[in-house]
């Protein structure tokens, strides 16, 4: 009779998972998720109506070109439509170019535009310390 050895094996023991990593990558999503994430909505987000303004403008006032050539003479307009504005070079009051900037500043008034020729009137001087 054949003798059967028997070997004693140890009792296998349950396999085990180490976690320790998968904690550091939750930590590291947990993190990421944390910092990208917005808590207060942005201003863009929010839907806001915003109010109109009272009045619109029912037509804007075309600019007024000034210019002022080598002589001293003041021109109003563009092209061949320029008009000269006080030929007197020596004197610097311009009543003809003061009167057409007080009509052009009531009819922007009358259009409701703010601020229309703020410094109609004023000197140069004057002008340069409101600002």
């Amino acid at each position: 009779m054949a003798r059967h050895k028997t070997i004693l094996t140890e009792p296998e023991s349950e396999p085990q998972l180490d976690i320790s990593s998968l904690i550091d990558v939750c930590f590291l999503l947990l993190i990421y998720f944390l910092v990208t994430s917005t808590i207060i909505p942005r201003e863009t987000d929010l839907a806001l109506s915003l109010p109109t303004p009272p009045w619109i403008p029912s037509s804007p006032i075309d600019p007024m070109f000034i210019r002022v050539n080598e002589q001293g003479t003041a021109f109003t307009g563009t092209g061949l439509g320029e008009k000269p504005m006080d030929n007197d070079s020596g004197s610097r009051d311009l009543p003809l170019l003061a009167s057409q900037l007080n009509l052009y500043q009531t009819a922007a008034r009358s259009a409701g535009e703010k601020n229309a020729g703020a410094n109609v009137g004023r000197s140069r001087s004057d002008a340069t310390k409101g600002d």
